[in-house]
């Protein structure tokens, strides 16, 4: 046995076995032990000076000698045992990202991979543009993975980038020192032409004295929600999943609209929205001055008014959600067609049969005209002003995914819930955890 946790103590097994060599190997006086017995903490008395006096080396030189070790060994295991990433400057060699490949933006971004995504490219040659996973604040003068070089600086990011629970696996020149370094997801206003990004945990609020929401600003100063009747204000509420906020809507009433946005969406949109629903028909937002807009509409089917100058019925069969939490996505364009996601999956495309607008009237929890109430959470939604590709929509996918509890994270504790958030307990009533 070469080493335990801690201090060496032996080099092999058969040392083990003798106490004295492992005493020998710390730099402890065996001598002196006896003599330590019963000496006192609080202070030293008559009694200890006593039991000191006969030490037959210093007592102060042994213990310096331990907290060498104790350094050395300490600063070592904790490189391994943090889950918290490090950070340092200089020449780095990659040689693990879970066993995907790092590559680099046109913007010098050093970027680690995982599946379909901008987390995740499938091919070397999706490797040119877009991000997901972001290094820490690491400058590096020369990065070698899995074939790809890398000359230059990691950029600042702001701090809607999350932490993943990945690392990137790298040594440090000139001692090759393994280290780990924490992966970040991009927030969706890392990828272009995100026009707004509504977000109950990172958005500005303004709320009433009852926790209504009138105003529901968007990340970064982009354009919001908001209402101004008192009684039909859904309500911010916190620590609803993953210990994160959303807005909750009653159902009956509630609902919040953003205005007259469709100049900013002249030939394309893509929607991305995290919510958890409780009924059987409801509108989650809306693009479309019509009282038939549903993103279920009481038959598990779309009847969607969203970027359209008609409603589109009967899309998705079946396949509308009557009680869970899910990331819904729309794509949209005259060009690209209509397509409708949910948990990441294609559930309903149209190529023709519709005519595309920007739209006039968005809003959200309620289809206009006081109808289609949503009873349910709005946890964050983005907005963007294009169809993005399908790397793109699975980055902003997995990024409210994982926030929002939708990915399994091994050192986050993660209770298992009912969609009432109700607990599923043990017999001696304890909640049930993963």
């Amino acid at each position: 046995m070469a080493q335990r946790y801690g201090f060496r103590a032996t080099n092999n097994l058969s040392e083990a076995l003798d106490k004295n060599v492992c005493l020998d190997n710390l730099g402890i006086d065996r001598r002196d032990l006896s003599l330590l017995v019963g000496t006192s903490d609080s202070g030293v008395k008559e009694g200890d000076y006593q039991a000191i006096i006969g030490l037959s080396s210093s007592l102060e030189q042994q213990i310096v000698t331990l907290t060498g070790y104790a350094t050395v060994q300490l600063s070592g295991i904790g490189t391994v045992a943090s889950r918290f990433g490090e950070t340092f400057t200089g020449a780095i060699f990659s040689d693990i990202v879970n066993n995907d490949r790092p590559y680099t933006t046109q913007d010098n971004l050093i970027i680690g991979p995982s599946t379909v995504s901008y987390f995740s490219p499938t091919a070397s040659g999706l490797f040119s543009t877009g991000g997901e996973y972001k290094l820490g604040p690491v400058t590096a003068t020369t990065v070698q993975a899995s074939g790809l070089n890398y000359t230059g600086e990691l950029k600042e990011w702001n701090s809607y980038y999350e932490p993943y629970k990945d690392f990137i696996k790298a040594q440090e020149q000139p001692s090759w020192t393994t280290r780990r370094i924490r992966l970040y997801l991009p927030p969706p206003t890392a990828i272009s032409g995100c026009v707004t990004w509504l977000d109950a945990e990172l958005s500005p609020f303004l709320l009433d004295d009852s926790n209504g929401v009138s105003s529901w600003r968007g990340v970064g100063d982009t354009p919001g929600a908001a209402q101004t009747t008192a009684a039909s204000r859904p309500l911010y509420v916190t620590n609803v999943m993953n210990g994160k906020p959303a807005v909750r809507f009653d159902g009956s009433n509630d609902s919040l609209t953003m205005g007259n946005l469709g100049y900013l969406f002249p030939s394309a949109a893509t929607v991305v929205v995290k919510a958890r629903v409780l009924d059987t028909s409801y509108n989650i937002f809306s693009t479309l001055n019509n009282t038939g807009c549903r993103w279920n509409d009481g038959g598990r089917r779309f009847d969607l008014g969203v970027f359209t100058t008609a409603v589109q019925t009967n899309m998705a069969s079946n396949l509308a959600e009557n009680n869970g939490t899910f990331t819904f996505a729309i794509r949209i364009s005259a060009s690209y067609g209509l397509e409708i996601r949910k948990n990441s999956i294609r559930i309903d495309y149209k190529s023709t049969g519709f005519t595309y607008t920007g739209g006039n009237v968005f809003l959200l929890g309620a289809a206009p005209g006081n109808q289609g109430f949503l009873n349910g959470d709005i946890y964050s939604i983005a907005l963007f002003d294009r169809v993005l590709s399908d790397k793109e929509v699975r980055t902003v996918e997995e990024y409210f995914a994982w926030r929002y509890d939708g990915v399994y994270d091994p050192s986050r504790l993660q209770s298992l819930q009912l969609e009432d958030f109700t607990t599923i307990d043990l017999e001696d009533g304890t909640p049930l955890t993963a």
